[in-house]
């Protein structure tokens, strides 16, 4: 491990990454690693990294929330397979895009003649895109509604987030806003509670995390240790793409996410220090009961796209940038599936996970991973953006073969 710690130290100090923090702790307690590494910035007088640091989650928050809404499931709010439209009333007349007129620009719409479902959403198999730069019939779908584009804007989920499917229920794939409309459902079927109380209820607590909230304006302690927005030299392209995959690190001018926040989005809005998002990790891998049910701890490592789903998604590594967010710190290649609210390997991996391993990451590459077989599960929080960098999804995958390597020794 000193010799990846040193890989880590040498990257900050040559710009390759900036601050960051890792975590590692396996069932057994032979691993229960963390290190802090590098500074808050890379100004002269920055202070250093701590443990307790906390970064912006994006959409390393949808693990936390499908959390939430399987805890609701085993409660019996909703199933898996039902119409969320008892819940989701928005969606009954949801109708699908399908392109363009030609001469006035108008999007062509036609009913959707399927349902969505919450394991639809859990899977990104509902439809439902988001309207950033890697889905482009969105983004045309949006300028001509004149509807501001950016992943800090303001506003609420039934703003940002209601526009037409892009294609029928359970019948392909595309990475959107599901876990922002299962948050949604979640704080409907508890009567209305906020999904940070919720969380705080039944996930935080039970765990004893007190780092983590969706409401810096709510948390001042949380806040004075937000590690700031960095990004590399060169800027970015129209879909969002770093210009210079191997450009130094550079401190960036704004934060990327919106403060205050109007409405909670399970899907893209946590803020968390890396030692408690370990503890859920630890958790659930251990399978202890702490959050969820053994019985749904297990499907939710199960594959759950079907054929077409599931080419949909693998195909989604043509698009720029996609392909190393999909790759979670592996090789670009290893067979995936989804799981409920993570991707899935179907196969062990050179750096050492095993088939069932879930994991996932967000925006400015907050990485983790949990490997069932192995016991073990581990992050990688920094605040780089945009999602996809080479440089940490590589030292992501040199940090799990050290991890495995002290596991097999």
């Amino acid at each position: 491990m000193d010799a990846v710690e040193q890989a880590f130290e040498a990257a900050f100090a040559n710009h390759d990454l900036p601050g960051l923090v890792l975590t590692a702790q396996d069932r057994t307690g032979k691993i229960s690693y963390s290190k802090a590494i590098g500074s808050y910035s890379y100004e002269k007088d920055a202070r250093p990294i701590e443990l307790d640091s906390t970064f912006f989650l994006a959409s390393a928050s949808k693990l936390v929330t499908s959390i939430a809404a399987l805890q609701s499931v085993e409660r019996g709010h909703f199933t898996l397979d039902e119409d969320i439209t008892r819940i989701l009333p928005e969606f009954k007349e949801i109708r699908i895009l399908t392109g363009f007129n030609e001469n006035s620009g108008e999007p062509i719409l036609i009913p959707s003649t399927k349902r969505i479902t919450l394991r639809h959403l859990l899977t990104h198999s509902s439809g439902i895109g988001y309207d950033h730069g890697f889905t482009p019939p969105l983004v045309q779908y949006r300028k001509w509604q004149n509807f501001p584009n950016g992943f800090d804007r303001p506003g609420k989920i039934s703003t940002n987030y209601f526009y037409p499917l892009l294609f029928e229920p359970g019948t392909s794939y595309s990475y959107g806003a599901g876990l922002d409309w299962a948050g949604v459902m979640v704080q409907r079927v508890n009567g209305n509670i906020s999904l940070e109380d919720y969380m705080q209820k039944n996930i935080w607590a039970p765990l004893g995390i007190k780092g983590m909230t969706f409401h810096l304006e709510q948390q001042e302690s949380i806040r004075a240790k937000v590690v700031p927005a960095s990004m590399r030299s060169g800027g970015l392209n129209e879909l969002g793409v770093a210009n210079d995959p191997h450009g130094k690190v550079v401190d960036a001018d704004h934060k990327w996410f919106p403060d205050p926040v109007e409405e909670e989005y399970g899907g893209a809005g946590l803020i968390s220090s890396a030692i408690d998002y370990q503890k859920i990790l630890s958790s659930v891998t251990a399978n202890d009961g702490k959050l969820l049910q053994p019985s749904t701890v297990l499907e939710m490592i199960k594959p759950q796209l079907c054929s077409e789903s599931r080419q949909a998604f693998m195909d989604t590594r043509n698009i720029p940038c996609f392909a190393q967010f999909t790759a979670q710190g592996q090789v670009i290649g290893a067979e995936l599936d989804y799981g409920l609210g993570s991707c899935l390997n179907l196969e062990a991996t050179p750096e050492g996970r095993h088939r069932g391993t879930i994991s996932w990451s967000g925006l400015p590459n907050t990485f983790w991973w949990m490997d069932f077989e192995a016991g073990v599960s581990g992050t990688l929080f920094m605040g780089l953006f945009p999602m996809g960098d080479i440089v940490a999804n590589d030292m992501f995958n040199r940090f799990q073969r050290a991890i495995y390597d002290i596991l097999d020794s």
